[in-house]
Order: structure tokens, then C-alpha cells, then sequence
């Protein structure tokens, strides 16, 4: 069960109820966040859920094991996961809001109430006792993250190959990632663009993606990257024998890799695998309508929705707590203009520290970027559309500051 924690560790909302406190009998209320609509319990306890698991090469072990981690996860994003969101209230006055994001979930214990198998797949009902009480505390940011999302790709020629008459599928995966989280009050998205980028999803960044990062974040005023591989959408036959044919369905892969990056820097805050197998319900040479209800109420359209949420709750939770950054456009006067403004968030008397950002170069005449913070604060006097006006405050000076210098809401 250990594994399992490691690699899935997930951001689901919770939406916490106000509750009274038993000594001073006031009313405490919580901060309502609206993410997907969703709301979720929040104390600890028994959970049941149901989980999959596709059998491969015949490892009927392999698939119990995976299809239990399944309904462990399943179970998590019932009882909510990472991101928990409270207003403090003393004598009914609004003293501050944090955000609790919880860096484990000790599952204490699981038993399996029933098993189901087929040829090709294994289905388990799993009870799991939840133990909610570890939580690491972040400050709620007043202004929305940047974000730009790239479209999905496929991971090589191969698994192009083996997606005949699927060839769209990473328009539809980015489209259902991408919508879902647009609707987040917390991150503010530009336009999807198409950018052959990451040519390995599980290698380190290139030089040259980094650069690549950098130069986007910079010509679209972007803080953070979103992009993703397509691994696999491979069929699986039913079985070899006529009979088994007659008798199974034949089943599909679904696996991607998403990856969330800091533009500005070119650091990988996330990276993670999804992977499922549904039945297929498709015949060979049909066409496959991937925005049709058939689809998306089929099995695999289904497992499709749900891995894409599973990650979508994983990039808020990454994103929550990371601070919410923009670049210095211009110096006018005694004031400096930055790169967001009333459409992320950004409002008058907000304070930004500043960053320095520098070049300097290896042996090889590569350029590489490096920081340092100033400690300088500048505060925001005017706030348009997309930009805002900063200026000096308690003794700091424009003195050194640079365009493509960064801000941090303090």
C-alpha cells in the first residue's frame, strides 16, 4: 500500500461545512470553493469505492493489485484529497484565509467485499479506513496562476500507430483536461496551443526546452506550462479462441503522462502517469465520434472522463500553493508595469517582492538563467485588464530593477 501512497497523492476540493466550536459556541464558517461542482466529506472514516484493472500477460496478481490501488484512489477523492480552503473569524470579524493541503493519507486498512474477473480484466469492491488528520498550511492567493496549456501528443510513431482510427484522441484528452480546469476560480488560462515540446515525458528537460519554456513565458506572459504525451490507446483482442471471442469484449488501453511546468524557470512541478483498460465497444472499422454521447457514456469513454479528472485534481492541488508570479513589462517613470492585472486577480494596494532575473553562461557558451531576491516590496496603484501599475513602497527604489524582472503577490 506504501507504492501506492508514493505515486498517488492526489487534489480533490473538499468543501468544508461551517461547524460550532464546542467552548465558545460561535459559529465558525469555511471559505465555499466551487471546483467542478464537487463536494466531498470531510472526516476521516470507512470508505467503500470500486476499483479496475486490465489483465496483462496473463498476471492475474498484477491486475488485483493495480485494480485495489484503483479503488484506494477511488476511495481518497471520496473522502477529498489535498486542497482544504478556511476563513478564520474572531467576533465576527474576517481575521485571514489559508489553504490546508494534506501530504498523506494514511490508509489504515482495506478489505476487499467482492471480486469480479473476466478473461480480461479484474473489478474489485474495496472497503478502506481513511485516516484525514496531516495537513501542511499555505497561504490562499488573491490572484490567479497563469497558465498556458499546450495539446496533447502522441509519444512516438508506435503509439500512433496503434491509435487507428483514434487519431484524435489527444485534441479530445486536452480538451477534457483543459475545460475541466478552466473552470477553477484559481488559475487564470490562456488559448491551447499546438507545440512539439517534450520529446521524452519521462526524461529530464532538454537545454533547449528549457529555453523553449522560457521564450513562451515571455511572449505570452505566462507563469506555468501544461502539456502531456498520449503512451498508449493500444486494443487488446478478447482472447485467441473463437469462443472466447464470442464471449468477451475486446478492451483498450488509455495511458498518459501530464506534466506541469514553471515556465519561467523550466522547473517540473509535476509529472505523473495515468493508465486504465475499459471494454471496447466499438467493431473494427466503425467510426468513433469522440465528443458523441455514445462515446462518452460508453466504458471506455467513461474511464477516459475519469482518468482526466484524476489529473485534473492533481494540477490544482500541485498549483495551489505555488506563488502567484508576473514579469516586469516596462519601467515608466517612478512606477513599474507587470504582466497580469484585473483578469487574474490583481487589485489596488496588493504588494509584490521582486526577483532579479540574470543570464550567465557555461563552457559551452550555453545561457542559463539565475535569481536573486531583493527584498524590495512594490505596491500596486493601478490595475488594468492585463497589466498593473506598481510602485515603490517602505524605502524600496526602481534603482536595478530591470524589465523581465519578476514580482510575487507577498
Amino acid at each position: 500500500m506504501q507504492s501506492f501512497m508514493t505515486r498517488y497523492v492526489t487534489g480533490a476540493v473538499k468543501v468544508l461545512s461551517g461547524f460550532r466550536h464546542p467552548c465558545a459556541g460561535s459559529l465558525i464558517p469555511a471559505l465555499f470553493m466551487s471546483v467542478l461542482s464537487v463536494s466531498f466529506p470531510a472526516e476521516a472514516g470507512w470508505y467503500t469505492a470500486t476499483g479496475r484493472a486490465a489483465v496483462i500477460d496473463n498476471d492475474v496478481e498484477r491486475a488485483r493489485r493495480e485494480a485495489i490501488d484503483d479503488a484506494v484512489r477511488a476511495a481518497l477523492l471520496e473522502a477529498g484529497a489535498n486542497v482544504r480552503i478556511y476563513q478564520n473569524y474572531a467576533n465576527g470579524t474576517l481575521e485571514g484565509e489559508s489553504v490546508a493541503v494534506d501530504s498523506a493519507y494514511p490508509v489504515k486498512r482495506t478489505t476487499v467485499l467482492e471480486e469480479q474477473r473476466t478473461l480480461n480484466s479484474v473489478q474489485l469492491r474495496v472497503r478502506v479506513f481513511i485516516d484525514d488528520d496531516t495537513l501542511v498550511k499555505c497561504p490562499l492567493s488573491a490572484v490567479k496562476k497563469t497558465v498556458q496549456p499546450l495539446t496533447f501528443r502522441f509519444e512516438d510513431n508506435l503509439t500512433y500507430a496503434g491509435a487507428s482510427g483514434l487519431e484524435d484522441m489527444t485534441v479530445e484528452i486536452s480538451h477534457l483536461l483543459y475545460s475541466r480546469l478552466g473552470l477553477s476560480d484559481t488559475l487564470s488560462l490562456r488559448p491551447e496551443q499546438r507545440l512539439n515540446f517534450l520529446r521524452d515525458s519521462h526524461a529530464s528537460l532538454t537545454y533547449e526546452e528549457v529555453r523553449s519554456l522560457e521564450a513562451l513565458s515571455r511572449r505570452d506572459n505566462v507563469q506555468y506550462a501544461i502539456t502531456g504525451t498520449i503512451r498508449s490507446i493500444a486494443l487488446s483482442d478478447a482472447g485467441s479462441s473463437v469462443l472466447d471471442k464470442l464471449l468477451y469484449k475486446p478492451t483498450r488501453r488509455i495511458e498518459f503522462t501530464l506534466s506541469v511546468f514553471n515556465a519561467m524557470t523550466g522547473v517540473a512541478l509535476l509529472r505523473r502517469t495515468y493508465a486504465g483498460e475499459s471494454d471496447w465497444d466499438y467493431d473494427q472499422g466503425d467510426f468513433v465520434d469522440l465528443r458523441s454521447e455514445r462515446f462518452l457514456s460508453s466504458a471506455y469513454g467513461q474511464r477516459l472522463q475519469e482518468l482526466v479528472a484524476y489529473a485534473t485534481e492533481d494540477i490544482l492541488s500541485t498549483l495551489q500553493c505555488e506563488p502567484a508570479s508576473a514579469r516586469i513589462l516596462s519601467l515608466r517613470g517612478d512606477a513599474l508595469i507587470i504582466s497580469i492585472g484585473q483578469s487574474s486577480g490583481v487589485k489596488e494596494g496588493q504588494r509584490f517582492t521582486l526577483e532579479h532575473l540574470s543570464e550567465v553562461s557555461d563552457r559551452q557558451g550555453r545561457i542559463y538563467q539565475s535569481s536573486q531576491q531583493s527584498g524590495a516590496i512594490y505596491r500596486v496603484t493601478e490595475v488594468y485588464p492585463h497589466s498593473a501599475r506598481l510602485i515603490p513602497d517602505g524605502g524600496a527604489q526602481l534603482l536595478n530593477v530591470n524589465a523581465d524582472d519578476v514580482v510575487t503577490l507577498k
